[in-house]
C-alpha cells in the first residue's frame, strides 16, 4: 500500500511540475482591489510596543521587535511573522497571522496563531478615508472583546492600538504600538 500511496505522489508531481511551464502569467489569479488592501502590511518593519503596568511589572514595559509579511498562495493572502522579545526575562511575544478578503461576507479575515498553541480569528473592516484597518477578534460570549486598529495613514508607519474591554464595555486593557517599515516589499 505504501509503494502505491508513494507511487501515486510521484505521478502527481511529475503531472504538476510538467504542466507548470504552460500557466501563463494571466492565468494567474490578480489581487481584487480590496486584497490589495493587505499590501499596508506586506514589508520589513521595526516594531516597538508599550505595555501598560501591571502587577508584576508595575513600571510597564517598552518592546521592540520584527514584523515581517509577505503575499502567499497565489497572493490571496498575507503572512504576517511578529516576534517581540523584552529584556529582563520577561515572555516574549511570537506570533503569526494569515489575512485575506472574504468576498462573500466582504471583510477581511485574520487568523492569528500564538505561541502558547492559541488561535484567534478576527474580522475586520478597511476605513479608507481614515487609512485604518479594525479588527474585532473573535471571543468566548459574555468574554471580553478585543480589539485592534491599525492606521496607516502615514507612509512607512503602522500605528495600532489594541483595546480590551469587558462584556460591559469598560476599557480593561489597552497595548499601542508603531511599526516602521525597513525595506521595500520583499
Amino acid at each position: 500500500m505504501r509503494c502505491l500511496y508513494t507511487g501515486l505522489m510521484g505521478l502527481l508531481v511529475v503531472v504538476w511540475f510538467g504542466h507548470t511551464d504552460r500557466l501563463a502569467a494571466e492565468d494567474m489569479p490578480t489581487r481584487s482591489a480590496e486584497l490589495q488592501v493587505l499590501d499596508h502590511y506586506v514589508g520589513q518593519w521595526s516594531g516597538k510596543m508599550q505595555v501598560p503596568p501591571t502587577q508584576e511589572n508595575p513600571k510597564g514595559l517598552v518592546v521592540e521587535g520584527t514584523v515581517q509579511a509577505r503575499w502567499m498562495v497565489d497572493d490571496q493572502w498575507v503572512l504576517q511573522e511578529v516576534d517581540f522579545q523584552p529584556a529582563g526575562g520577561y515572555r516574549g511575544m511570537s506570533v503569526c497571522t494569515m489575512m485575506t478578503y472574504d468576498e462573500k461576507t466582504q471583510k477581511y479575515q485574520f487568523w492569528t496563531f500564538q505561541q502558547d498553541g492559541a488561535v484567534n480569528r478576527a474580522t475586520a473592516q478597511w476605513a479608507a478615508a481614515k487609512k485604518t484597518m479594525t479588527a474585532v477578534l473573535e471571543g468566548a460570549p459574555n468574554g471580553p472583546v478585543v480589539t485592534v486598529v491599525a492606521d496607516f495613514s502615514q507612509e512607512g508607519t503602522e500605528k495600532w492600538t489594541m483595546t480590551i474591554r469587558d462584556p460591559e464595555g469598560k476599557v480593561v486593557g489597552k497595548i499601542e504600538g508603531v511599526n516602521t517599515k525597513r525595506q521595500p516589499q520583499p
